[in-house]
């Protein structure tokens, strides 16, 4: 019980952090106490926890990329904890769209296990909103056409970030069918994304064996 009675402190420390523009002491732990708290906050979003989603937004937007692993179990939490106001809110489904576009292709630099961790939180997207498919499904191909432009850049060549890429392809098949199959063939990615996939699979599992 003492999470959420220490929760409003929590929610201003970080907000204090964010807003700081010399964060950079401060933000890997604070990223971490709030991962955690949201984690064991009874699987409830707060109005006051939502407000941070914007200043996450625009740090990450701002330059923060080498912070991105970290922030993505934070967002991971924010949708499935709230997602109900997740899938209601055409705003806060945008912000989460900018993040990861600006870390699939807006040519970031930064480490491999920063970069697949947008296709991680587009997995998880998919994965929660599925239930909310009614919601949804007007934002999905926006998703999916990322993914699919991210696939065919060169700066998005890594093996871990690529193998996250397709496994976020597969949770959009796994969301809904038809519509990721529509997508793929209106974007002109087939059959690209098929010979893509099924070649660097080959690839991966092979030099996984040796």
């Amino acid at each position: 019980e003492c999470v959420p009675d220490f929760m409003p402190d929590i929610l201003r420390l970080f907000h204090f952090i964010l807003q700081q523009a010399d964060n950079e002491g401060f933000l890997d732990t604070g990223i971490e106490i709030l991962q955690h708290t949201l984690f064991i906050s009874e699987g409830s979003i707060s109005k006051e926890a939502w407000d941070l989603v914007p200043l996450i937004h625009k740090t990450v937007m701002g330059g923060a990329v080498d912070y991105f692993a970290k922030f993505e179990p934070v967002l991971d939490n924010f949708v499935s904890s709230g997602l109900e106001f997740f899938v209601t809110n055409d705003d806060v489904i945008q912000v989460f769209y900018e993040i990861c576009e600006k870390m699939i292709l807006g040519g970031t630099v930064a480490e491999p296990d920063d970069l697949m961790s947008a296709p991680m939180l587009c997995e998880c997207i998919f994965h929660y909103c599925k239930a909310h498919s009614d919601r949804f499904d007007q934002h999905a191909p926006a998703f999916i056409t990322m993914l699919l432009q991210g696939l065919q850049r060169d700066d998005m060549s890594h093996d871990k970030v690529r193998l996250w890429m397709i496994c976020a392809m597969c949770d959009a098949f796994w969301y809904n069918a038809d519509l990721t199959m529509r997508v793929i063939i209106d974007s002109g990615a087939y059959p690209f994304f098929f010979d893509g996939m099924f070649s660097f699979l080959r690839r991966f599992t092979t030099n996984w064996e040796e």
